[in-house]
């Protein structure tokens, strides 16, 4: 991805400068900056939780989910599965009966990633492109990723963050990993 974003800024002048997605379909967004530098085998568009998602699938048997959210400001979230065939788009961005959204899966066969071109990218997404979910964390630690609100465990609320654990790890699943990844 941070290669297609090399690409697209070649042609697009510097990710920073690029426009913000604030609307629940930025479908022109991803034909502008994304796909054109993306060497995929076809994308996919769909509605889940009531917001734009375009899934991408690639030659390798990966696919790349982009999502627009409002919530966000303006920043693009990636789902990243390693192996397409674990994606059902009947169940992603499940929003059940006591209104909270699901993410089956989360952290066991996919992984979320965020690109945030402008400052409003928080102090660890700020310029750098496609990198693990880390939005609104004032601290990048393997404490902080364990516990309290940000927390990859069991019982934790938002799975996002444990792709930024497996980066604190090097790339590479801890041992006390707290899901058997699928």
């Amino acid at each position: 991805m941070n290669q297609a974003i090399i690409l697209s800024e070649a042609d697009n002048g510097p990710k920073e400068y690029w426009p913000l997605c604030e609307t629940t379909s930025c479908r022109w967004y991803y034909e502008q900056y994304f796909l054109p530098y993306l060497a995929d085998i076809k994308h996919v568009e769909f509605s889940a939780a009531g917001y734009y998602n375009i899934a991408i699938y690639f030659s390798d048997g990966t696919l790349l989910i982009g999502k627009n959210d409002p919530w966000y400001y303006g920043r693009v979230v990636f789902f990243f599965f390693p192996n397409a065939g674990n994606f059902d788009h009947n169940t992603f961005g499940y929003v059940g009966s006591d209104g909270t959204l699901s993410r089956e899966g989360l952290g066991i066969s996919f992984w979320s990633f965020c690109f945030v071109p402008s400052e409003r990218g928080q102090k660890f997404h700020y310029k750098k492109g496609f990198e693990p979910f880390k939005i609104n964390l004032e601290e990048f630690s393997q404490d902080k990723l364990e516990q309290g609100e940000f927390q990859c465990t069991k019982n934790g609320q938002n799975r996002s963050y444990c792709t930024a654990l497996i980066q604190l790890n090097g790339w590479k699943i801890p041992k006390d990993y707290p899901f058997k990844v699928r």
